[in-house]
């Protein structure tokens, strides 16, 4: 199970939030692994918040560096919920202001050994959001899309 903070920018968007993931073993140290982000978002002008509500999943691999030291290494998509906060219309639908998007992406971590079952985690992602998000603004339309990277902290439990 991975705990996480993370901090990840677009190209109009700075975002931060918590995750939490877990992993199911598939064969050694390949596992399938599940995940929940709840991101905060404000874009770069500050006419509007945004909130992501999202599920990823995707396959993931450590590999033992030292006996002390792992590099893990994962793919992932994503769907995600949207809030645009100070929209006046998301989708080309006026008063609208949910709507959804995916995205793909690759994370790098480096994770030192803190005991037998915990490790810490350092990470780099990067990917794309793979469906824009059309909002309104009064009268300007924007579109948040396009590739992010990001960085993540956070603390990895691994039950034996």
């Amino acid at each position: 199970m991975r705990s996480a903070a993370q901090a990840a920018r677009g190209t109009e968007l700075t975002l931060f939030g918590p995750s939490l993931a877990m992993g199911i073993g598939v064969h050694g140290p390949t596992r399938l692994e599940l995940g929940a982000r709840l991101l905060g978002a404000r874009d770069d002008t500050g006419r509007a918040t945004l909130t992501f509500y999202e599920l990823a999943l995707g396959p993931a691999r450590r590999f033992a560096l030292t006996p002390t030291l792992a590099l893990d290494v994962a793919a992932l998509g994503a769907v995600s919920a949207v809030h645009v906060g100070g929209a006046t219309g998301v989708d080309g639908i006026v008063d609208q202001r949910e709507t959804w998007t995916a995205r793909a992406g690759l994370a790098v971590r480096l994770e030192p050994r803190l005991g037998r079952l915990a490790r810490l985690s350092l990470g780099v992602e990067a990917g794309s959001l793979l469906r824009a998000i059309p909002a309104t603004f009064d009268s300007e339309a924007v579109r948040y899309r396009g590739p992010y990277a990001g960085v993540d902290f956070g603390i990895v439990i691994t039950p034996r």
